[in-house]
């Protein structure tokens, strides 16, 4: 995320939402059918993101624990260097499945849908994002307001009006009762309680970003260019806390003869990390080749783990003095043992990663020749000697400010300047007026994508979202959709009203 090719990560997502726009506009079916075949895939998507949430739960914590202060990401690995992916995509997605409830015609779909949005309730609480909280109370409200207005202008209805009232009623007490209790326990009221205290930090840290803005005519017009936040932040914030950086060098790089090798930087944390096959008991031994200078420390870390928060850990950092005092230039081995015996065997078993970082000091550590293995010889590790870069292995990082501006205008702003801002909020201004003129007229997919639409806006205002491929897909189609009017449909529309 510090090279320029992190534009191009970013930019796929909107380069996947055009070819998905392009092959359904050659689809025979009209919008309307194509809207409802959408919001089916996002509730599927819902489903399975629900369910990864609901075993991480049941793995690290509790499901009905409600004091600890585990943090779910689900299975968004944007998450990596934090944000708030996961909350802002069960807000957005629950908003369309509330509108797929409001025209469910089968009582067994009505009841599938309820659980759904009972479970999403549960999902975005536990995830304690306040931001998140709000995003879902706004798209459930709007998708509410849209639908009763659409049916108090269209004579007939798909589903009757006591039915209709029904399954809205019975949805929001599902929904309240599902997060009520994690809203009551201790680690939710005391995340409440810090809410002025964490504004005014991210306040601080949007000003700070601001003033990383290029002020030149044409940079103010064009911004700094997309996803050079995290690069900017590290050469030019002011703020104490930068992020550690890490690279791959292959073999023969800058020297002959020197191996291919992991180079770790100062700074906040970043785990370099891989899963490993590990269980509670076993004795592990690691071994690596490393240089480094005296005053720059390797962080080892085996834990439990699934993206960002640790449960149970075999730890070695620092590492010996006499390893840390090596010349730097100078390769040597090292070895160590890794017991997991003391950690407690959990009932639904925990994935484990191995995580390499920078754990003190200025210089570069390098790491290379990485090995981890049982005792009866079995190597653990993929890819230990980075022949073949980084495959295998993925980073994370407990301090994300530097990553994200948690603000979408401010980072737009930054990163594509005066048009750019323009731009996104010509685009969202006629994609929710579109959608709303659809709802007004009966139409409840259309009320599904308001919802969606404003989450987002609500979660924007606290994060930056776009800076993942898979959140500026799905913005995307929603702009797509909701600006694109189903002539068919309006058609009908007008006829009724005639």
């Amino acid at each position: 995320q510090h090279q320029p090719y992190n534009a191009l990560r970013i930019a796929k997502g909107a380069l996947w939402a055009v070819m998905l726009i392009l092959a359904m506009r050659r689809l025979p079916q009209p919008q309307s059918q194509q809207q409802r075949l959408f919001s089916a895939g996002l509730c599927l998507g819902l489903v399975l993101a629900l369910a990864v949430l609901v075993w991480e739960r049941m793995a690290f914590a509790d499901v009905l624990d409600f004091a600890a202060d585990y943090r779910v990401t689900g299975p968004f690995s944007a998450m990596h260097t934090g944000g708030a992916t996961v909350e802002c995509f069960i807000a957005m997605t629950s908003a369309v499945a509330l509108a797929a409830l409001l025209q469910a015609r089968t009582l067994w779909l009505r009841t599938g849908l309820l659980l759904l949005l009972a479970t999403a309730s549960y999902g975005v609480a536990v995830t304690y994002s306040r931001g998140g909280y709000a995003a879902m109370a706004v798209g459930v409200l709007a998708v509410l307001l849209c639908g009763w207005a659409g049916r108090q202008r269209q004579h007939a209805q798909p589903v009757p009006h006591l039915t209709w009232v029904l399954t809205l009623l019975l949805s929001l007490l599902l929904m309240v009762a599902a997060a009520t209790p994690v809203a009551l326990g201790s680690f939710a009221r005391q995340r409440l309680a810090l809410s002025g205290q964490d504004l005014a930090v991210r306040q601080a840290h949007w000003r700070d970003a601001l003033a990383l803005r290029d002020t030149s005519l044409w940079g103010s017009l064009v911004g700094s260019g997309l996803g050079r936040y995290p690069d900017l932040h590290f050469w030019h914030s002011a703020e104490p806390s930068h992020a550690g950086v890490f690279s791959h060098r292959p073999k023969g790089a800058v020297e002959a003869d020197s191996p291919a090798r992991l180079r770790l930087g100062a700074g906040t944390q970043v785990y370099v990390e891989q899963l490993v096959d590990v269980r509670a008991g076993q004795r592990l031994t690691l071994s690596l080749n490393l240089r480094s200078p005296a005053d720059a420390q390797l962080g080892i870390a085996l834990c439990e783990k699934w993206l960002l928060t640790s449960a149970q850990c075999a730890t070695v950092t620092p590492l010996p003095a006499a390893v840390n005092a090596l010349p730097a230039r100078q390769w040597q081995q090292q070895q160590w043992r890794l017991d997991t015996s003391a950690w407690t065997a959990t009932a639904l078993p925990r994935p484990v990663k191995l995580a390499l970082f920078h754990a003190g000091g200025l210089g570069t550590v390098e790491v290379s020749q990485v090995s981890l293995v049982d005792d009866t010889g079995q190597p653990l590790l993929r890819n230990g000697d980075f022949a073949d870069g980084l495959d295998h292995w993925f980073f994370s990082t407990d301090v994300d400010p530097p990553w994200h501006i948690h603000n979408w205008p401010v980072t737009v702003l930054l990163e594509q300047g005066w048009l750019g801002a323009v731009a996104w909020f010509a685009l969202l201004a006629v994609a929710v007026a579109g959608a709303l003129r659809r709802a007004r007229q009966g139409d409840l997919a259309a009320a599904g994508i308001v919802g969606a639409l404003l989450a987002f806006v609500c979660c924007a205002m606290l994060n930056t979202l776009t800076d993942t491929p898979r959140m500026l897909w799905l913005l995307v189609l929603l702009l797509w959709l909701g600006a694109t009017a189903d002539k068919a449909a309006l058609h009908r529309s007008a006829r009724v009203e005639e």
